[in-house]
């Protein structure tokens, strides 16, 4: 019978604990590890797979998340790994996607400032985070940010028609500053006919953030490292705090 466990961080460390004093199973081939999960979770999407620091424990990996599988038991475990105050799940996360980072081709993006510091953002018009992000870099002139538009439908209804607006418009920096500011919030966008050339670019985003494993927001590379959220001290250690801050 299968079954998903999903815990906090401590009792995690715990299962793992005893987990590895009982495990019998040979050690699967990612492939056969792969099959026998989908079997399993026919639901749940998988990029790759292989095994953890726990034997006969294997790492999920979908889009920007890890989750864990002992497959002699069918067992899915959602939290992180801990290793003596280590985040074990986080530092891989951050590890696999700062790789990842290095081949966005930031030449589909909204190109704004001609800052030292490269910041390539994938955000959603209407997420409050991804707002308060904005107006973090939007006081700093010392940075050249790559934007990519990534609504969430689901949470955010006009999302979708507000950054097709933006790749409508003749001047996008402008329009995305609009947007990001709250200057539409009024408008309902929902009705309104966009160019082929908008509907093209919109759609070209979508796949990119989904070839790139983003599938939240606000998702940041800052000078190559990746950030999950609008982690503004993550922000400030890697930049550098109040340098070159400009006026809204």
């Amino acid at each position: 019978m299968r079954k998903i466990l999903f815990v906090s961080s401590w009792v995690f460390s715990l299962t793992i604990f005893f987990l590895s004093y009982s495990l019998t199973a040979s050690i699967l081939s990612n492939e056969e590890m792969v099959k026998k999960f989908k079997a399993a979770y026919p639901n749940v999407t998988v990029d790759s797979a292989e095994l953890s620091p726990v034997e006969g424990v294997y790492e999920i990996i979908s889009g920007d998340r890890i989750a864990y599988y002992y497959p002699e038991k069918d067992i899915l475990i959602a939290g992180n790994m801990i290793q003596k105050g280590t985040n074990l799940t986080r530092e891989r996360i951050i590890a696999r996607q700062t790789e990842k980072g290095k081949a966005i081709p930031i030449e589909k993006a909204i190109k704004i400032g001609s800052g030292k510091h490269q910041v390539i953002e994938f955000t959603d018009p209407d997420c409050p985070h991804c707002r308060s992000a904005f107006n973090y870099f939007n006081m700093r002139s010392d940075i050249t940010k790559y934007v990519f538009l990534l609504p969430l439908a689901s949470l955010h209804p006009q999302a979708e028609a507000k950054a097709k607006y933006v790749f409508n418009a003749d001047d996008t920096v402008k329009a995305y500053k609009e947007v990001l500011s709250g200057g539409l919030d009024k408008i309902d966008l929902r009705q309104k006919k966009f160019s082929e050339k908008a509907n093209a670019r919109f759609s070209e985003q979508q796949k990119i953030a989904k070839e790139f494993g983003v599938n939240s927001t606000p998702i940041f590379w800052i000078n190559g490292q990746y950030v999950q959220g609008a982690d503004l001290r993550m922000f400030d250690r890697i930049l550098g705090k109040n340098v070159d801050m400009k006026d809204p």
